[in-house]
């Protein structure tokens, strides 16, 4: 949680990179076809960009990996491309068994903590409420990050208040 925001990079040419771990910022924008597409396929790769605000569709062009563990948990991602679904290597071999599940769980429903199915049995439960693919919690996840930052922007104002007034007292 670095407070980060704006668009996704696509980190085409950083060839070497094997990890990102971008969660719990206020990354916008979508995974790009581009993403990572300098990276050697055979190379294991890490992604965590949970909990950020990236929407779209994961693209097919990420199946060109074959290891990867991939968390998007909490994001407005609106699909899932079928090749990505067939990458039964991911995620710890998680989709092989659960198929797309274990990428994300589908709309209208969620996984406790996960956002997705996995061995460790996380499972997708049903829930109304849940409008977008990885959701963690059974909330409508655009009204939770609406009071959300409104918490932060209230905190935030307090303490420049306070700090203001204890200035002007000296």
């Amino acid at each position: 949680n670095n407070k980060l925001s704006g668009p996704l990079p696509s980190f085409a040419s950083n060839g070497h990179l094997k990890t990102i771990d971008l969660s719990d910022n206020m990354i916008t924008g979508k995974i790009y076809t581009s993403f990572l597409e300098s990276v050697d396929t055979n190379t294991a790769i890490y992604i965590d960009l949970s909990r950020n605000r990236i929407e779209g569709t994961i693209p097919a062009e990420l199946s060109r990996f074959e290891d990867m563990t991939i968390y998007l948990k909490d994001n407005y991602i609106l699909g899932i491309d079928d090749d990505i679904c067939q990458m039964d290597d991911w995620n710890g071999k998680d989709v092989e068994i659960h198929g797309c599940n274990a990428i994300l769980c589908p709309p209208g429903t969620y996984a406790p903590g996960k956002g997705r199915g996995s061995l460790g049995g996380s499972d997708c439960i049903e829930c109304e409420e849940a409008t977008f693919y990885g959701q963690s919690m059974c909330v409508d996840l655009q009204d939770y990050y609406s009071s959300s930052s409104t918490k932060i922007i209230s905190v935030t104002v307090s303490v420049i208040i306070a700090g203001v007034t204890m200035f002007a007292m000296l």
